[in-house]
């Protein structure tokens, strides 16, 4: 069980939205630079791919490690520790690129990826901490909305970069960035070692995470947010070869048209803030099933439509990330209310998650990089998406049948 005690109210709002969208600003501002990573080091698109992939390596791992690693040895130390470890990756990614080794670039990188991971647990924790469980849905949706805001204008500023000074230069880009986003959270955040010392959790015996899993909403949740979570990660590597390489885009352009899904991701991310206390919540997951089952058929007319497949691309995605954006909020507080130990259950949660997507993205990347693969990709990603939907509504359908039964004897 876990109390709460002298819980502090104000909560610095644009700082967690910063550290709840930093690392998948990192894991995705390559993305319009990948053909020209590929040229570069004369790969395949596949094998360029491995950047992001390798990032969400270490960026899933490194979830399991946060959650005791902040109650051992504080929030703020192991926040520092985190960034300077991407601060470190991201010069080590430098050096690969000017040397012309890419093994040494995918070594950046997934180093960057375990540095990085710190902000995602660090974020998931104050916002428990500092919001009381009936706002977490409503704040959780708005925080959630800087996955889509900054990693959207990262794409498209580095889409300019690249165009005017080459792909290289956008380590600087992200560079700045990390010391921003660090010196800002030590200076703004509150005393969290202090919140940490506040709280108490009660568990009785075994492994902290042994015992968060004996939770079903957790790793139901976790896995359905992996699925969610694709969509995006799966677009940022197919996406600039489709864009860039088969549609001929600038990636100047390409950037540009990203911000579009971005807008897409923020009204998905408003609207369920907005319907939080709505009783349409219980409808939130079909609603947004068949949203992304109507964007599936856009993609299908786009493959018969050269002349419009631009922006029916384009359209269909922003569906794709309206839906996404609009049932993460859900999911994520549905199991954030079930679980007891909030550090462990968060950490556990996001690796589910970006596990999931890594898995996704391992899958995406053995196929070749097109828009008819793409499609079906999708259809594949969707439609598996649909089926835990049915199977978790089938089990809480029986499950509520047991329990009238074991209440009537």
């Amino acid at each position: 069980m876990m109390l709460y005690e002298n819980r502090i109210t104000r909560a610095p709002f644009g700082t967690l939205l910063l550290l709840m969208s930093f690392g998948v600003t990192n894991a995705t501002f390559l993305s319009p630079a990948l053909p020209a990573i590929a040229a570069y080091f004369a790969l395949t698109s596949n094998q360029a791919q491995k950047v992001i992939i390798f990032y969400l390596a270490g960026y899933a791992l490194s979830q399991l490690f946060y959650g005791p690693f902040t109650k051992r040895f504080g929030r703020k130390f192991i926040l520092v520790l985190g960034m300077n470890v991407t601060v470190l990756a991201t010069l080590l990614c430098m050096s690969g690129a000017h040397m012309h080794r890419f093994d040494l670039l995918l070594v950046g990188r997934t180093l960057a990826g375990c540095g990085a991971g710190v902000c995602l647990e660090i974020a998931f924790t104050l916002a428990h901490d500092l919001y009381p469980a009936e706002e977490r849905h409503r704040v959780l949706s708005y925080l959630l909305i800087g996955f889509s805001i900054f990693p959207g204008f990262a794409i498209a500023i580095n889409g300019w970069i690249i165009h005017f000074f080459g792909w290289t230069s956008c380590f600087l880009f992200i560079l700045s960035y990390t010391f921003f986003v660090l010196v800002l959270s030590y200076f703004k955040l509150p005393d969290m070692d202090s919140i940490e010392n506040k709280t108490v959790f009660k568990t009785e015996g075994g492994s902290p995470y042994f015992q968060v899993l004996k939770h079903p909403s957790l790793w139901q949740g976790g896995i359905f947010l992996g699925l969610m979570s694709a969509i995006p990660y799966v677009f940022s590597i197919a996406g600039p070869f489709i864009g860039i390489n088969e549609l001929g885009l600038k990636e100047s352009h390409y950037g540009t048209l990203v911000l579009s899904l971005t807008c897409a991701s923020v009204l998905g991310g408003v609207t369920s803030g907005q319907l939080s206390h709505h009783h349409l919540r219980r409808y939130f997951f079909s609603i947004a099933l068949v949203l992304l089952s109507f964007a599936l058929i856009c993609l299908f007319i786009g493959l018969r439509q050269e002349h419009f497949l631009v922006s029916i691309l384009f359209g269909s995605m922003m569906f794709m990330y309206f839906s996404y954006s609009f049932i993460a909020p859900m999911a994520s507080s549905l199991v954030m209310k079930h679980t007891p130990d909030i550090a462990h259950g968060t950490a556990l949660m996001n690796f589910l998650r970006i596990l999931i997507a890594l898995i996704a993205l391992i899958a995406a990347n053995a196929i070749p990089v097109n828009r008819v693969t793409f499609t079906w990709y999708y259809v594949c990603l969707i439609g598996i998406a649909w089926l835990i939907y049915f199977s978790l509504v089938i089990a809480a359908h029986y499950h509520k049948r047991w329990l009238k039964a074991k209440k009537a004897l």
